[in-house]
Order: C-alpha cells, then sequence, then structure tokens
C-alpha cells in the first residue's frame, strides 16, 4: 500500500443497489505499528471525513471518526478488506449505516474532479512503490500459506557458510505469525522456528530442538523484503553467544 507516501487511492462502497464512489487520501503512518489516518472523500455525498485505521500485513482496516466537510455520508462506519487483490482490487465490508461492500483500487487512481485534482507525478510513481511491496509481500505469504519449503544459507564475516532449507507450518494468526522448522544441511540439525511477516520484513527466531546437531538455539533472523534477483538478505544473531552474521533465502520453491 502506499500509506507512508501521504498518497490517493480510488474505491467505492455499495448496499443492494446504492453505490457511492470515494477518494482516500492518506496523511501516513503515526507509528511503527500501522496506524494510520487520513481523509475520505465521498463524491456524490458531498462529504468528507477524517479517517484512522490500520495497516497489517493481511488487512486494512479505517473507521470515519470526524466530520471535515459535512455532507450525508454517516459518521462511524468502519472497513475490512483483505489484501489479498484480484484484477488489482482488494475487497472486504462495512458496517454502520446499514453495512454492505467495500472495494478499493490499489493501482489505478481517479481525479475527483478538475478543480482538485488528485493524481499528480508523484502518485503515479506511487504504483511503482506497491507493485514492489506487493512482490515481496505476496511471494512470502503464499510461501508460509501454502506451507512450502524455501532454500537459503547464513554466513559468518570470516566467510563460513552453512545452506538450510526452511520448511513453513503456515500462518497462526491473522497478524502475520508464523511456525515452521528450518533444516541446517551442513550441521545435521532441524529446529524449530516461529516468527512473522510484516510489509517491511520477515523475521523469526529458532526456537525448539527437533534433531539435535551442531546449530545453535534461540538464534534470530531479520530480513527486510528488499529483493534483488529473487533473493531477500538480512543479518542474523546468535543467542547468547554474541555473534552473528549475515543470511539469504530465496524467493523461489
Amino acid at each position: 500500500m502506499t500509506i507512508g507516501n501521504k498518497s490517493f487511492l480510488s474505491g467505492e462502497a455499495w448496499q443492494n443497489h446504492d453505490t457511492w464512489p470515494f477518494k482516500i487520501k492518506f496523511y501516513g503512518f503515526t507509528n511503527n505499528n500501522g496506524d494510520f489516518e487520513g481523509e475520505i472523500y465521498w463524491l456524490n455525498l458531498n462529504a468528507v471525513n477524517k479517517i484512522s485505521g490500520k495497516l497489517s500485513n493481511r488487512k486494512l482496516y479505517f473507521k470515519e471518526i470526524e466530520y471535515i466537510k459535512k455532507g450525508n455520508a454517516f459518521l462511524n462506519c468502519e472497513y475490512n478488506l483483505s489484501l489479498l487483490q484480484k484484477n488489482n482490487v482488494i475487497t472486504g465490508e462495512y458496517s454502520g449505516g446499514g453495512g454492505g461492500g467495500v472495494e478499493i483500487s490499489i493501482y489505478k487512481e481517479k481525479s475527483v474532479n478538475d478543480s482538485d485534482k488528485l493524481v499528480s507525478k508523484s502518485q503515479k510513481q506511487n504504483k511503482n512503490n506497491i507493485l514492489e511491496f506487493k512482490d515481496r509481500y505476496d511471494s512470502f505469504f503464499k510461501a508460509i500459506e501454502s506451507k512450502a519449503t524455501l532454500a537459503g544459507k547464513a554466513w559468518e564475516q570470516n566467510q563460513e557458510t552453512w545452506p538450510f532449507i526452511i520448511k513453513f507450518y503456515g500462518f497462526t494468526n491473522e497478524d502475520g505469525d508464523f511456525e515452521g522448522e528450518i533444516h541446517w544441511l551442513s550441521l545435521f540439525s532441524v529446529n524449530k522456528i516461529s516468527g512473522n511477516l510484516s510489509d517491511k520484513k520477515l523475521y523469526f527466531k529458532e526456537i525448539k530442538i527437533i534433531k539435535l546437531g551442531n546449530a545453535i538455539l534461540n538464534s534470530e533472523y531479520n530480513l527486510p523484503l528488499i529483493q534483488n534477483n529473487s533473493v531477500i538478505s538480512g543479518k542474523y544473531s546468535e543467542g547468547g553467544n554474541g555473534g552473528s552474521g549475515g543470511v539469504e533465502i530465496s524467493l523461489i520453491k
């Protein structure tokens, strides 16, 4: 999503045969937990309301909390949209005012009117940010959800390298937490892992020995979702031993 870029997205809400198009203007994030604020412009209701919401790695939530320009739109309506897109659109439901459906386009942008043009060069550049986010996030979301196996390697500063494969068990909740196991191919070890997938990084920790070998338990891994040639890379720290090094995981199954 382009919330951090104070961008605009188009959408519409509906109930039975009535449809209400809108435009959302994001102010940006208010903290590091995905909370944000913005405005929703109801194009045929002559209304503008302030919104407050949260972007998680599985859904977009927001609520209309304050009148900016009072018109015919209800206040306090709440919106929940899954980040699983179809044809560049995310969909969900809203409650309040009788409830109904809602969808937001994450690529196509429309202007509100000729006197208030919301599409700009910076917004067009934001499309690239959305594509990058979707490429990185979707690859790992699908891998974890489908309980896939991915390959990677870790290394110390002295260039000693340890290849591994990660087998994902799947997500444990809607906040991106997951479990799985890491197989250290040259250390003859298998450890259970617990982690989290956010829109910015993949994190996991070795929490339990499945097959005792030469791998160290309690090591933690942080990999930003910055992709280069289908590989993401980051750092690891060894639990209690003070050691650290690099790590990379291939997005190709």
